[in-house]
């Protein structure tokens, strides 16, 4: 039992939730079975964890049915009720939050009924509603049509109700098409995104242009309304990497910013920021002084929070390695020190210490950078990667010869044998290692000054798509042409 799926549904309810499911067992509307409600009160009993070696189906038949043998039918059929309850119950919660759809709800229920003082009530609530909303994505215009398509359907079959000075059909429309492009331009952008920078997917994008070309013959509109814009040139970013689209979009965040939801702002910035990592990696490095400003200016809008109470650790650990990597040597450790606090419990130490680690190796203090490396707890996979990397560059940087190649073979065969390494990951580990060897060859295997063997590492950088630090790699590569 305490591996049923029921068990595992009541382990998300918080205790007000237990007591208030308890009443909606109890009530013969929802529950005509009083078997349930005597199940529950013995369930109860067993929460929050419902992990008591009590909790088996054997004991619960027991106290259920005293005096009756066992039987495993009953049980299980029990179980299967008691979680319809619960299904039901957590639905009816998610509609009593959403007032959206609940006024619309209240609206149809009148119309299908025939009461026109319930339905002008109703009518009323949600228009309000709808003019309170603060966000017009996809959602709100099809709030809109199917407001507009309830009118529609009461004024049709009451007419005597006089609402509809006009024919409406031309707004059902409207914002049914609002409704479909910005939805669309949304689903199409993240598509976009995850292939390019998370996995590539065999995705159909056969109709976006259609959708793209009926933008772009409606831009004076549509260039209007933040949503559809934002993730319109977030896509035209993306296909033509264009600057004009970047300033764009960075534009329209500015403007919009409490226009938009959190997600929206937080992917606002994920589109900008790839975008500079992309021109990094084709060797246009001055964009991480750029990605460095956005990230400054996410964290002065706390768009990282992301609707959390806490740091992503992955954010911190990008803001860390961009401001150290563009000399912003004491902001950097502000940062690191000032915000460590601010992370998941679970990722804190190793987040701190991995960061740090980078700011001493920047410092080229080899040793402390190692010593705190040390400290970043590797049972994580990918912690681990990040060691092996941040000590192939300590080593490259120190001249460290035996240590560097005894750490290659150890990050070859963690990415061949650890099967919780995606394939992305791997071929990106596997291309750094490919490419950290190739200029520790060159500047350890006297083949240093060699004009030719540094260009074409070099190309070799910039044309390779998958790959950890190009930055660091083309920084390390250029070092070594100035000297050369």
């Amino acid at each position: 039992m305490k591996n049923s799926t029921l068990i595992s549904l009541l382990r998300t309810f918080s205790r007000d939730e237990l007591i208030e499911f308890q009443r909606f067992v109890d009530s013969p509307f929802f529950n005509k079975k009083k078997t349930l409600s005597r199940f529950f009160e013995i369930l109860i009993k067993y929460s929050p964890k419902f992990d008591s070696i009590h909790l088996t189906n054997e004991k619960i038949h027991k106290k259920l049915y005293p005096g009756k043998s066992f039987s495993d039918v009953v049980m299980r059929n029990t179980l299967s009720r008691t979680l319809k309850l619960a299904e039901d119950y957590i639905a009816l919660k998610e509609f009593q939050k959403d007032k959206n759809y609940n006024a619309l709800a209240r609206m149809r229920s009148a119309t299908n009924r025939n009461h026109a003082i319930l339905f002008e009530k109703a009518r009323i609530k949600a228009e309000k509603i709808i003019e309170t909303i603060q966000y017009h994505n996809e959602d709100y215009y099809y709030l809109k049509m199917m407001y507009e398509d309830e009118l529609r359907r009461f004024s049709t079959q009451v007419k005597s109700y006089s609402i509809l000075e006009e024919n409406n059909l031309q707004k059902i429309t409207d914002n049914g098409i609002y409704f479909m492009m910005t939805a669309l331009l949304t689903l199409y952008a993240i598509m976009i995104n995850e292939n390019k920078h998370i996995i590539e997917n065999n995705f159909d994008f056969s109709f976006m242009d259609n959708i793209l070309e009926y933008y772009e013959s409606n831009a004076e509109l549509f260039e209007t309304m933040p949503y559809t814009s934002l993730y319109y040139n977030s896509i035209k970013l993306f296909l033509s990497e264009d600057d004009k689209y970047f300033s764009r979009v960075h534009e329209i965040t500015v403007i919009n910013y409490d226009s938009f939801k959190e997600m929206d702002r937080k992917n606002a910035y994920v589109v900008l920021i790839n975008y500079c990592s992309e021109r990094i990696n084709k060797g246009d490095l001055h964009y991480l002084k750029i990605k460095f400003k956005l990230y400054k200016e996410i964290m002065e809008k706390g768009a990282h929070y992301e609707g959390l109470s806490y740091m992503s650790h992955v954010f911190y650990n990008r803001v860390a390695y961009a401001s150290i990597h563009t000399g912003e040597i004491d902001w950097a450790l502000d940062f690191i020190e000032k915000y460590k606090n601010e992370l998941n419990e679970e990722y804190k130490d190793s987040s701190y210490y991995l960061s740090l680690a980078e700011y001493f190796a920047k410092k080229e203090e080899y040793e402390k950078a190692l010593e705190v490396l040390s400290e970043v707890q590797r049972t994580d996979y990918l912690y681990k990667q990040e060691v092996y990397t941040l000590s192939l560059k300590i080593f490259y940087s120190a001249g460290m010869i035996e240590s560097f190649y005894a750490e290659i073979e150890n990050y070859r065969n963690f990415l061949k044998h650890n099967k919780l390494v995606s394939k992305r990951r791997r071929e990106l580990g596997l291309s750094f290692i490919s490419l950290i060897k190739g200029l520790f060859d060159l500047k350890y295997k006297k083949s240093f000054g060699d004009r030719y063997d540094i260009f074409s590492l070099k190309k070799k950088i910039i044309n390779n798509r998958f790959v950890i630090d190009k930055f660091w790699l083309l920084e390390k590569l250029k070092k070594l042409e100035d000297e050369g």
